[in-house]
């Protein structure tokens, strides 16, 4: 199983999340090259702690990233004589460890916090860890990458996770001056 995109950064911008991470060129039990065809990206709307499994499960894809297949080579190949009428042709998508970008324009649905929360569970509740990211309960879009094995491995995944808090809406802001005469 290949492990998790590293690097996985998230930022928004207004309507539009960028992404961007690293493809991984390894596997789990630490052999290269990485046994993946591609890395999907996985986004949900609501508490930032949801388990994984429902994550992936609840989410919805927002991309996918092909992943060239790196043949092992054990001893150097003969070159090949080029002919008049070929061309090399280079496989479709990144190499291993190539940095992939990607981006999510957010409509309507991805705005709505999604409940994933069931009936007698009180695991997954709206909660932001850190202070001035937005009111409390506010929902947040988390990203996840994961890459997907070429071989029909077990089921299971290695993810990595970022989090984008959805900022605030202006409140009544007001601005006052004051031009009373200050003791020196």
């Amino acid at each position: 199983m290949p492990v998790a995109p590293r690097d996985l950064t998230a930022q928004r911008r207004g309507d539009r999340v960028d992404l961007r991470f690293v493809v991984p060129a390894e596997n789990t039990d630490g052999s290269r090259p990485a046994n993946i065809a591609r890395v999907d990206i996985y986004a949900l709307t609501g508490p930032t702690n949801v388990p994984d499994e429902v994550l992936l499960k609840r989410g919805t894809r927002v991309a996918s990233v092909q992943v060239r297949r790196r043949a092992i080579q054990t001893r150097p190949s003969r070159p090949a004589i080029p002919s008049a009428t070929s061309s090399p042709r280079k496989a479709a998508g990144l190499d291993q460890g190539a940095v992939a970008t990607a981006h999510e324009d957010l409509g309507p649905d991805a705005l709505q916090p999604i409940d994933v929360t069931v009936a007698g569970d009180s695991t997954a509740t709206l909660t932001h860890p850190a202070p001035l990211v937005g009111p409390v309960g506010a929902p947040s879009r988390t990203f996840v990458g994961v890459g997907i094995s070429t071989r029909r491995a077990p089921r299971g995944f290695y993810l990595q996770r970022v989090v984008v808090p959805w900022p605030c809406a202006p409140c009544a802001v007001a601005a006052e001056r004051d031009v009373r005469a200050r003791p020196a």
